[in-house]
């Protein structure tokens, strides 16, 4: 059977490469027994991360914002409300702003950051790159315990992180990630293992 081109006057694929010294996937030389492992969820880890950065991302600024909304509601109803003025066991509304401020302030910016941080490592993994990184990230994310904010979550994605991060396959995908090897060149290449 002819794999002849029945449109001559157009090329059999515009996008392929001419230049010969370009890598392909095939030329990825994996060790005898190496299995597939794992490879196939490093995206999955990258994405979920990502998405938990950015919900921690959207409580930190709204904790940063309450850090100064919340001292000023506070002390209206203070004014507002004689009963509460005149309360001896009361801390003075200015005190309590900034106790206020600086609970608010302090678990907001701690939250931006750790966003950040998950944001800046999902995309990392996602590119098969930075997998201690992703492990200290996830890792850290457990501290959000202290804010009940996405904990439940931040510890399913430690689980479930560190059973993908922590598998053999999975260390030597990343090695070649981090030798300039592509996402799908590593897919591609532990895709061909067998399945055990």
């Amino acid at each position: 059977m002819s794999h002849d081109n029945p449109f001559p006057e157009y090329p059999a694929n515009p996008y392929a490469s001419e230049d010969p010294s370009l890598r392909t996937p095939t030329d990825i030389e994996l060790p005898d027994g190496q299995q597939r492992g794992k490879v196939s969820q490093i995206s999955t880890v990258g994405i979920l991360m990502i998405v938990q950065g950015a919900l921690w991302i959207l409580c930190g600024i709204g904790g940063v914002v309450m850090a100064f909304v919340f001292p000023r509601i506070l002390q209206e109803q203070m004014m507002n409300n004689p009963a509460l003025q005149n309360n001896p066991n009361q801390l003075p509304p200015e005190q309590l702003g900034q106790i206020m401020m600086a609970v608010y302030g302090v678990g907001g910016g701690a939250l931006l950051l750790l966003g950040l941080l998950t944001l800046f490592s999902g995309f990392r993994i996602h590119r098969h790159r930075g997998r201690v990184l992703g492990i200290v990230t996830l890792s850290l994310g457990l501290g959000t315990i202290l804010t009940c904010y996405c904990f439940p979550t931040a510890l399913a994605l430690f689980i479930y992180g560190l059973i993908v991060l922590l598998d053999r396959s999975v260390k030597k995908a990343f090695e070649l990630g981090e030798t300039g090897y592509s996402p799908l060149e590593i897919q591609t290449a532990f895709a061909r293992l067998p399945l055990r």
